[in-house]
């Protein structure tokens, strides 16, 4: 059931049935159908298309091999984690929308297990795919004012510490609990 403003422009082909679960932005709508037909779409969103209102193909077709788990928000853009660990992202690139190429790379080494998001960036966090399963490290992206950006003596600090146990956000920073300060 949709009602208000940004609900009218619904596509009539999008299927709105057998939803699992809705997640949402400033100026979208996403959401993870519930067992959906094998070869159809495991998510769909509308709203505004540059804001993450469509998600794209190249989205699409890896989440038909391995499912999502979570879609995650930022101000105007989307993230979806799957069950792999694996994270791709749509929507308004300044707010975390496209994943630079290097954050790309660091994310397929990682499984990422979670993600936390400011209003106008991502931080994935997880072990990497072939390390120490308890050293959880984090990768960021979208706006570097926004906390989409580690420092590498803030990483350095994560990797000295064992990795992090928490990490929070509120609307422009992440704050970031590592395992060694939890004791």
């Amino acid at each position: 059931l949709l009602w208000g403003n940004n609900m009218l422009n619904v596509p009539p082909t999008l299927d709105l049935n057998n939803i699992k679960y809705v997640y949402s932005n400033r100026a979208a709508v996403a959401f993870i159908y519930d067992n959906p037909p094998r070869g159809k779409n495991t998510i769909g969103a509308f709203g505004s298309p540059t804001l993450g209102g469509v998600v794209p193909v190249a989205i699409q077709t890896p989440l038909l091999f391995d499912p999502p788990m979570a879609i995650y928000a930022t101000e105007y853009a989307f993230a979806v984690l799957t069950h792999e660990g694996r994270v791709y992202a749509w929507g308004n690139p300044t707010t975390g929308g496209t994943i630079p190429g290097n954050i790309a790379d660091q994310l397929m080494y990682m499984k990422v297990e979670r993600i936390v998001c400011t209003a106008s960036a991502f931080c994935a966090i997880g072990p990497e795919r072939f390390g120490d399963p308890e050293i959880k490290l984090v990768v960021t992206w979208g706006d570097a004012n926004g906390g989409g950006n580690i420092l590498a003596p803030e990483m350095e600090t994560i990797i000295d510490q064992d990795g992090v146990d928490q990490v929070v956000a509120n609307r422009n920073a992440f704050c970031a609990i590592t395992k060694r300060r939890k004791k």
